[in-house]
């Protein structure tokens, strides 16, 4: 099975942040993928992954990394929302 099939959850991830003009980078991780998204501030951001070791990975869901805390087992609507929920905190007003 091929890397965009098996970790396709992710690219759904990818196309909903396109739609959404939401800042984000995608490179390669392991067999699979990692999408960032920058905040507000040089070093913070949020870390989504898809491969072998991930968190849901064998479910072709999503693990999270964003405010110090790891989050598995969320599908690409699950994560967009935290992740506008957290760039929603983090905006300046």
């Amino acid at each position: 099975m091929s890397k965009q099939k098996r970790y396709s959850e992710i690219l759904l991830l990818e196309k909903m942040l396109q739609e959404g003009d939401i800042e984000h980078n995608r490179c390669d991780l392991y067999d699979g993928f990692q999408i960032t998204v920058p905040l507000p501030g040089q070093t913070k951001e949020i870390s989504i992954i898809e491969h072998a070791g991930s968190y849901g990975s064998v479910m072709n869901l999503l693990e999270i990394w964003a405010e110090g805390e790891i989050k598995g087992f969320l599908s690409a609507e699950q994560t967009l929302r935290i992740i506008k929920n957290i760039r929603g905190r983090e905006s300046p007003n």
